[in-house]
């Protein structure tokens, strides 16, 4: 179900069950599409935990990424510092354990990168092995748009980005074109959507 869907659903069953309990409930349909992220957050984290789901099964791609070249240093504007390939995503879910980016890449999925979000992207061309792949290092901090920036490194210069990955919001996936396009796709919850409405329904009820 998308989250549109999921928050009406959600608004139905607690209004409708307070009929003649509360003549004006003080709920609207947005407070509970972030209330709803939030539970979706939670809800993942438990059932990852469970292995009741996998990972993979709830992944939105992005194929339309557009990429530029910018200063690493984004502190105050100032253009400090070496420019690299650039490009934002997003912000992504981080479960300990869990691999929540599964590919960065070229739009055909020929060529794939390796995949930093730590400092280590430095020590990349020590590595003995795939050492010669390109990389991207993701700056885990959300900027000024609200969303994460990503460098590329040892990659001939690349147009468009595509990404595989968990995200945080599924609603900023409507800030790239091919995803509004699709926006059902975009915004669908997948197999935990009955989970979130039963909670939630919940919360809101007591």
């Amino acid at each position: 179900m998308t989250l549109d869907a999921i928050a009406s659903a959600i608004y139905n069953s607690v209004v409708g069950g307070s009929t003649g309990i509360s003549a004006n409930p003080k709920i609207s349909i947005e407070q509970i599409k972030d209330e709803a992220v939030a539970e979706r957050h939670q809800v993942l984290r438990e059932f990852l935990l469970k292995g009741v789901i996998k990972i993979d099964e709830l992944m939105k791609t992005i194929s339309c990424i557009p990429v530029d070249c910018d200063y690493i240093s984004k502190c105050c504007d100032a253009k400090v510092g070496d420019r690299a390939m650039h490009f934002e995503i997003p912000p992504i879910m981080v479960f300990p354990g869990e691999k929540t980016i599964k590919y960065i890449g070229s739009i055909d999925n020929n060529t794939e990168f390796t995949v930093y979000m730590d400092q280590s992207y430095k020590y990349h061309n020590f590595r003995r092995r795939k050492s010669q792949r390109p990389y991207v290092f993701v700056d885990t901090a959300i900027n000024s748009n609200g969303n994460m920036d990503c460098y590329i490194y040892g990659a001939p210069f690349i147009k468009t980005i595509k990404i595989v990955a968990l995200f945080n919001d599924p609603r900023k996936l409507l800030e790239w074109d091919c995803c509004s396009a699709d926006e059902d796709v975009a915004m669908d919850f997948g197999l935990i959507s009955d989970e979130v409405i039963k909670r939630m329904v919940e919360k809101y009820v007591r």
